[in-house]
């Protein structure tokens, strides 16, 4: 197969989602690297598991392949039907338009290692969304407590499906802050506001994460997905292999757009509800 039949081939596994192609077409030790960080095969597999679930009717064009000695460099455009998944925004099958560059480095006829470079921005506007790149992430302080307490009970609200459940036992609705004196609690601050966090603890084979909460006007807007890299760089700095979560159902859709994959359920007081994993990548 030459580089630029490797490559088409790679664009359609990726419009079909097809995970059987992977084995031909990448490495045993591929890893993808991307503005959210890098990831191995099993993370990729999850991605492409999403990619063609929130852009349908994908329609790829391939605009320019330069080769030089193991390297290929693509530049593409595609367009497709959004059908959700991405940074939360809201889907009613709005037609796409996605340009990206991509460098792959082949190794015995297979790709080995990706760089890619999106325009992600310019997703999120045709979306009708907007990516923050000013969200700053740190350690939380006890002076920090009112804020995320607030941010806790309004983002735990915000969900109409839950609402009523939730107001019916209010205790729930008091975070204790009790992570943070062991500095567990990771805050996201923009323009000096406390717009979210996140909390871990660790448990067997990983960390838990026990809170991901975004104010609700700062939804959409990559807050979360920034969240989860600290997260990920954490549980890289502690030697860890997964995260796991017990999700909000009605977050599914963000949980698996940032790479969770489903690992079962797990009981809660509000009963059953899903049990991800998120493996760690290079640690």
């Amino acid at each position: 197969m030459t580089a630029p039949e490797l490559v088409l081939a790679w664009f359609e596994m990726c419009r079909t989602g097809d995970e059987s192609r992977l084995g031909a077409l990448a490495s045993d030790t591929f890893a993808g690297h991307g503005p959210g960080g890098t990831t191995d095969r099993a993370g990729f597999v999850a991605w492409l598991r999403w990619y063609p679930t929130a852009f349908a009717d994908q329609r790829t064009v391939v605009e320019d392949v330069i080769e030089s000695a193991d390297r290929v460099v693509v530049r593409y455009t595609t367009r497709s039907t959004y059908r959700g998944g991405f940074l939360d925004l809201p889907a009613h099958d709005q037609p796409v338009r996605e340009t990206g560059i991509i460098v792959f480095r082949l190794a015995g006829g297979r790709v080995a290692e990706t760089w890619f470079e999106g325009n992600d921005l310019e997703l999120a506007r045709q979306l009708g969304g907007r990516i923050t790149p000013a969200v700053v992430v740190r350690a939380a302080a006890a002076e920090d407590v009112a804020a995320l307490r607030e941010v806790f009970r309004r983002a735990s609200l915000d969900n109409a499906g839950d609402r009523e459940v939730l107001l019916a036992h209010p205790e729930v609705l008091v975070w204790s802050g009790e992570e943070i004196a062991g500095g567990r609690v990771r805050v996201a601050v923009e323009d000096r506001t406390v717009v979210g966090f996140a909390t871990t603890v660790p448990v067997h084979g990983g960390l838990e994460l026990e809170d991901l909460f975004v104010e609700p006007d700062r939804m959409r807007r990559g807050v979360g997905r920034r969240l989860v890299r600290d997260v990920l760089d954490f549980a890289r700095a502690e030697g860890v292999e997964h995260v796991w979560v017990t999700a909000n159902p009605h977050a599914m859709a963000f949980y698996t757009a940032v790479g969770f994959v489903p690992a079962g359920t797990a009981p809660t007081r509000f009963g059953p509800a899903p049990r991800l994993r998120l493996d760690v990548p290079g640690r």
